[in-house]
């Protein structure tokens, strides 16, 4: 899926800068660690280049990825994107877990993400709205 990003316009960094840059990437993964062993709440975001172009959920879920990668818990990752962020958004009352009263879109998994977050990406059923959707039959149009 992010294989080919290099030749997105959007992504090319130019020759001389590609040092610098992949330094500063591994220097504020580092830093994300840090922040979250030093008791800081992280919050997952889909904000990035290509905003517009990235189809909704597929940043969160590499999002995840990385924060694992830097340091974060499975649990504090996936918070990150749930009871924290509604709790930053001063919504936790609402939604940001799974509570009687609350709204809860919901994804059914086939593996577990504690066992690899990547799995959060092995979806079997979306519940939005009230309503199940089936993955396999829908269509993503870019």
């Amino acid at each position: 899926m992010y294989e080919n990003l290099e030749n997105e316009e959007i992504y090319r960094i130019p020759p001389e800068l590609k040092k610098d840059a992949h330094e500063g990437y591994k220097k504020r993964k580092r830093f994300v660690g840090m922040c979250a062993q030093a008791g800081v709440q992280i919050l997952a975001g889909t904000d990035g280049p290509g905003l517009g172009t990235l189809l909704p959920g597929f940043g969160l879920h590499h999002e995840l990825e990385l924060l694992v990668e830097a340091g974060l818990t499975t649990l504090q990752a996936i918070q990150a994107a749930t009871l924290l962020a509604a709790r930053a958004l001063n919504q936790e009352k609402e939604i940001g877990s799974v509570e009687t009263g609350k709204f809860a879109d919901l994804l059914i998994l086939d593996a577990n993400p504690f066992e690899k977050i990547s799995n959060s990406r092995q979806i079997h059923l979306v519940l939005k709205d009230g309503r199940i959707f089936d993955p396999t039959k829908m269509k993503v149009s870019r």
